[in-house]
């Protein structure tokens, strides 16, 4: 703390600081760790605020020592970043497009003999509805498709 000769009010408990530049006072409440403006409560923080902006005289040199040391600036807290897997990414997307791939070639293989068989169904139906019955060639030669 600060030497005995400090100003103190008539309660002992509260030690000046300084003056606002209104003419209130700035105290500190060594009972409750608070400092005062006049009669409002402000926190460390604005208090360097006001001193900053040029609205705090400090009774004494050593006073503004004592503050800063005795309530020192809190760093500010930075939320560490993650590394993105990048790697990972590319591997899931090219194992997805691989897989959609591979369905969509499954299903075309399924999907082709199928329609062509309907295909060459509906076309030998029609040659037999129109009198062909030797097969599919006849109805080539017949004109039927």
């Amino acid at each position: 703390m600060l030497d005995a000769d400090r100003p103190r009010s008539g309660s002992g408990t509260l030690m000046q600081l300084g003056t606002y530049t209104d003419g209130r006072p700035l105290t500190y409440d060594e009972a409750t760790g608070g400092f005062l403006v006049g009669d409002a409560p402000v926190t460390a923080e604005q208090v360097r605020a006001y001193e900053a902006a040029g609205q705090l005289v400090w009774s004494r040199p050593d006073i503004a020592s004592w503050f800063h040391s005795s309530f020192p600036t809190a760093a500010p807290v930075v939320a560490e970043k993650k590394p993105r897997n990048t790697a990972l990414v590319v591997i899931v997307i090219v194992a997805i497009l691989g897989f959609l791939l591979f369905v969509c070639g499954v299903l075309a293989a399924i999907a082709i003999p199928v329609f062509s068989s309907a295909k060459e169904d509906a076309q030998m139906r029609q040659c037999f509805a129109n009198g062909v019955t030797t097969g599919v060639a006849d109805c080539a030669e017949h004109g039927h498709f």
